[in-house]
């Protein structure tokens, strides 16, 4: 009966996680179209059953089968997804002059700088022979390229090398970059600009606009809380120092450095909150729509990486719930978003670690948050302090076992680094983007924002240095076999479920006060 239940209850969320599993099968192990055709024969003669059988409850001979063939559909999808060109194949490992356009935003770290460069063509005795792959080319950090720049590219072609990280991991650096479709790169080539602007002009403006911004803001507000307000706002991931980066992950905050969903969040209600005031002389629709727009402007200015698209897929569906009057399930959301986003690329199931950790730390937030607040109940309110207690355990532990095996790593002050920075989060991105709009018109203007901006700033940077850098901030772990990072998730969903099925109560949805990843 309890299975019955939980299978007429759950069934989208059963039928998402199949194709999941269909996605996540094929990513390393490839069926073959005989096991494929052999789920669906099982599916069709369990659908034929249900149908032909005289029992009452026949959601077991629906569901099973449906669930089936979203694992076939899974296993479909990924045999679908881009593969190498045969043509750039034939010039691997050998000295190219190739032709493209700078596809996204350049990646500029210390040392180098990363380009996305969508092929156009390749010369080859005086020819040209017309491509449409992507490569990621390792340049100088001198001369600057930005997106939309049109480049000629003279170096040696190679396929991606696999390394072995500080902790003794092997990265899997060609699915890494497989996902964005990228299987050759090529290493500090000679680059020429041919020209410029043949991006798309509304992400170019967007780019342009964003480092206005950030120039702006660095003119008020100093390094490295100026770095960390990049991150916060949007999303800047190499803004900070590699020091200060490093005592932001042993200190357990990295995550507020990339715009998360919280944030996202945090950006459109505030928007929608600026537009309702005067909503008497607008539409009813315009402060949703004006959500919308700002959530899809930051995510975009973001890099459209896969956690801010996941959030912003998720906020998005919490403006359509209100425009249409109808109640908003979260849980379902957070499937949908999923969904779409393995759907449309499936590799970042299981070769994207930013949107693993942020699918797992949302599912903590969503599902086992609720318990945190039932059993924290005798903390105080204050400032949200006990949601945001409750959603940081809650989502240190969805996420813990796939960071370990990420890191190498576990934070032993991240808990209580969270419960101490977050309730300071959303006025530290209010203060420090009217900063940046107010420097737009004059530094003055801008002084009394950024004198609080920076004041929230070097707090958070004060607690990430000081807890990142005590002696035993960190344990050190030992590599994660596979099966059992998959063993430790499954008896999670265990854990959930008999927590789920046991108390029964529905708990209310996470609010804006607690950390979305």
């Amino acid at each position: 009966m309890l299975a019955y239940t939980f299978m007429r209850d759950k069934w989208f969320e059963m039928i998402v996680g199949a194709f999941a599993v269909g996605v996540l099968v094929s990513s390393y192990l490839p069926l073959s179209f005989g096991v494929a055709l052999f789920f669906l024969s099982v599916a069709l003669g369990l659908l034929l059953l249900g149908v032909l059988s005289s029992l009452r409850n026949k959601i077991l001979f629906l569901v099973v089968p449906l669930c089936l063939t979203a694992f076939v559909g899974g296993v479909a999808r990924y045999q679908l997804t881009s593969q190498p060109s045969p043509i750039l194949g034939q010039y691997a490992d050998k000295q190219v002059i190739v032709e493209g356009v700078i596809a996204s935003e350049p990646d500029a770290r210390g040392t180098g700088t990363f380009l996305t460069v969508k092929l156009n063509s390749l010369s080859d005795s005086n020819k040209k022979i017309p491509l449409s792959d992507t490569v990621r080319v390792s340049a100088d950090p001198y001369p600057e390229f930005n997106y939309g720049d049109r480049v000629r590219v003279s170096g040696k072609l190679q396929m991606p090398e696999n390394f072995e990280t500080d902790t003794g991991r092997i990265f899997d650096y060609q699915s890494y970059l497989a996902k964005d479709g990228i299987y050759y790169e090529i290493y500090l080539p000679k680059i020429t600009l041919l020209e410029s602007g043949s991006g798309n002009p509304v992400v170019s403006y967007l780019l342009t606009f964003k480092s206005a911004f950030l120039s702006a803001a660095n003119q008020v507000i100093p390094e490295p809380e100026s770095g960390l307000l990049a991150g916060l706002l949007l999303g800047e991931k190499h803004s900070l120092a590699e020091d200060l980066n490093e005592a932001f992950r042993r200190s357990g905050l990295v995550h507020i450095v990339v715009l998360s969903g919280y944030n996202l969040t945090i950006v459109a209600y505030a928007i929608m909150r600026f537009f309702g005031w005067f909503s008497r002389f607008l539409p009813l629709f315009a402060p949703p729509l004006a959500g919308a727009l700002g959530i899809m402007t930051f995510t975009i200015m973001a890099g459209a990486s896969a956690t801010a698209v996941r959030a912003a897929i998720m906020a998005l569906l919490v403006i359509f719930a209100k425009v249409l009057g109808r109640n908003y399930d979260i849980k379902r959301a957070l499937f949908l978003a999923g969904f779409v986003m393995v759907s449309h690329n499936p590799r970042i199931l299981a070769f994207d670690p930013s949107f693993q950790l942020s699918f797992l730390a949302t599912v903590g937030l969503v599902y086992l948050s609720p318990f945190f607040e039932k059993w924290f109940r005798r903390l105080p309110q204050w400032f949200g302090m006990r949601e945001i207690v409750a959603a940081t355990f809650a989502t240190q532990i969805f996420v813990l076992a796939r960071l370990v095996d990420l890191s190498g790593v576990v934070s032993i002050v991240g808990v209580f680094a969270n419960i101490i920075v977050l309730p300071f989060i959303p006025m530290t991105m209010l203060f420090g983007a009217l900063a940046g709009f107010a420097a737009f018109l004059h530094p003055l203007i801008a002084a009394p924002f950024a004198y609080a901006a920076y004041a929230l700033l070097h707090y958070q940077i004060s607690v990430a240095s000081f807890l990142g850098n005590l002696p035993l901030a960190t344990v050190s772990v030992p590599a994660m076999p596979l099966w059992a990072l998959g063993a430790s998730y499954l008896v999670l969903a265990l854990i959930m479920y008999r927590l789920y099925h046991k108390n029964g109560p529905k708990f209310s949805q996470p609010t804006l006060k607690q950390p979305g990843s």
